[in-house]
């Protein structure tokens, strides 16, 4: 296929569970498909995790296998973290160790592809290169406890940032934020926090905020559109914000995407494929406001609409 012609897919968790892995293995071929190292952590912590149709143990672990071994077929991305500051052009402000899951996770694959059971696979061990022997051990319930951190303090951004909307636009003009408002706290919720890292760190030059601001727009809109949801259902009450704890890990996927990167981001979740449309139409209405034409290279799409979008080309 022309190279010109392939197109880079950033697959979320829901997409990765709801495209069976042939028809992965047949867009693969002829586009390049991306995936967060974060949906393989996310589908690795309930690897141990029975229920009606898998009561068992080993049903779980074979299902929770073959699931966890389609993430060889896309390509697999940095941690989010890392992403952000790399296209940043500030690797330096994340800590390293976040560098290292391209290089580990094929490896603990790697592992799961030969176990037989759940406890075999604990008794396996990975090396990365330049370190010693890491026993894979009881990676599922550890993973379990650092994504359920990170949803605890996915909810206090939330929350923080509900309280901002609210005490800055009152609930009549929450409820209709959108443009250049909506661009600015998108900018807040993420980009002003790294930057402010930056500056702690002595990294800032003239053009890092700008740089940040277009690396993190997409993930901190998410953030926003998500609160603005969360209000919108609780009356435009700041402090009652219910928040599905799977969206911290969407959040972070959104982390991948840049508004000026020619990307399509594809998800089997509608709650997902909202906000993230509505980020990319709130640019859009910024840009306008200021009399620039939007050139929005960034899409999102769901699976039935990757699947229509790919047909003539597998």
């Amino acid at each position: 296929m022309d190279e010109a012609a392939r197109h880079n897919y950033i697959l979320d968790t829901s997409a990765l569970r709801a495209i069976g892995r042939s028809e992965l293995e047949a867009v693969a071929r002829v586009h390049t498909l991306l995936l967060s190292p974060v949906s393989f952590w996310e589908v690795l912590c309930h690897l141990d995790e029975t229920n009606t149709r898998r009561p068992r143990e080993q049903q779980a672990f074979e299902y929770g296998r073959s699931l966890l071994l389609k993430c060889r077929i896309p390509t697999l991305l940095e941690d989010p973290f890392a992403a952000i500051a790399s296209r940043s052009g500030v690797p330096t402000l994340v800590n390293p160790t976040r560098f290292e899951d391209r290089q580990g996770i094929p490896l603990i694959l790697e592992q799961l592809h030969r176990a037989t059971s759940l406890s075999d696979f604990a008794q396996r061990q990975v090396v990365l290169p330049g370190t010693s022997q890491r026993p894979i051990g009881d990676i599922v319930q550890l993973t379990r406890e650092c994504l359920a951190e990170i949803e605890r303090a996915y909810q206090r951004d939330i929350e923080r940032t509900a309280t901002r909307i609210i005490e800055g636009f009152g609930a009549d003009r929450a409820a209709d934020l959108q443009g250049t408002q909506f661009y600015h706290l998108a900018l807040r919720a993420c980009a002003l926090s790294l930057y402010q890292e930056a500056v702690g760190a002595g990294e800032p030059d003239r053009d890092l905020f700008h740089r940040l601001s277009v690396a993190s727009y997409v993930c901190g809109g998410y953030l926003v559109a998500r609160t603005l949801l969360g209000l919108q259902h609780n009356g435009f009450r700041a402090r009652q914000i219910s928040v599905d704890g799977n969206d911290a890990e969407d959040f972070m996927i959104t982390m991948h995407v840049s508004w000026n990167e020619r990307s399509t981001f594809v998800t089997n979740d509608r709650g997902t494929l909202d906000a993230v449309g509505r980020v990319l139409r709130e640019l859009g209405r910024h840009m306008t406001s200021l009399n620039i034409t939007p050139d929005i290279s960034a899409t999102v799409i769901d699976v039935e609409g990757f699947r229509r979008e790919v047909s003539t080309s597998i």
